[in-house]
């Protein structure tokens, strides 16, 4: 399922888009005429943005709008498992990594809870795309007795680029529960790009693993 930029969708097979766009002194000026089928340009992002955020895109130099498009042509730009190879890339971004915690739950002996893991990314404080992996389930006690949902979700404010994924989860032995979303990014004349995010939670709601490939 695609959805047009800026809208956010979440379910059983959750998504969204995003965009941004980078540039710097003596690379050339990524305007709308001189981009190419596969190329985001720095119109295409003022475009896909609305509000506040297309207000802070307005108020960059036009250095900083280049530096931004220069890395949102990259394809691993959005990846979960590329976080750390571009953020050491690019100092102009920032992958913010945050989830849930096991205190903003009420502590009872059985019920039902929610845990996630979400990735932020922003250049120069605009965030372009976001990518969540939650899952929802049952527990006794210490242990996880099911799994009632997992699933990703995303927004996109990425121009040409469609994100697509698919979640699935497992319980083991020990009752801990597992939830992953195998995520694929693309965009014209480019290939695919995939990459993997996901959690591992006991049934008090301690998340004792993460996935970010």
């Amino acid at each position: 399922m695609q959805l047009r930029s800026g809208l956010i969708c979440r379910g059983a097979l959750g998504v969204a888009c995003f965009g941004l766009s980078f540039g710097i002194v003596g690379v050339p000026s990524y305007a709308a005429q001189d981009g190419r089928g596969d190329q985001v340009t720095v119109d295409m992002v003022d475009a896909s943005l609305s509000g506040s955020e297309q207000q802070a895109w307005r108020n960059l130099s036009d250095d900083q709008k280049n530096a931004t498009v220069r890395i949102l042509n990259e394809s691993e730009f959005g990846n979960p498992g590329a976080m750390a190879d571009m953020e050491g890339r690019h100092s102009e971004l920032d992958v913010a990594v945050s989830s849930s915690s096991p205190f903003d739950e009420v502590t009872v002996a059985s019920g039902e809870r929610e845990s996630w893991v979400q990735q932020d990314w922003k250049i120069f404080g605009i965030t372009y795309t976001s990518a969540t992996t939650r899952m929802g389930y049952t527990y006794q006690d210490s242990k996880v007795v099911s799994v009632e949902r997992c699933y990703g979700s995303y927004y996109n404010y990425v121009p040409l680029r469609s994100i697509d994924h698919n979640s699935w989860s497992s319980i083991d032995a020990n009752g801990r529960a597992t939830c992953k979303t195998e995520w694929s990014l693309s965009r014209p004349l480019q290939g695919t790009v995939y990459g993997t995010q996901g959690l591992q939670v006991d049934g008090d709601g301690n998340i004792l693993q993460t996935w970010e490939v």
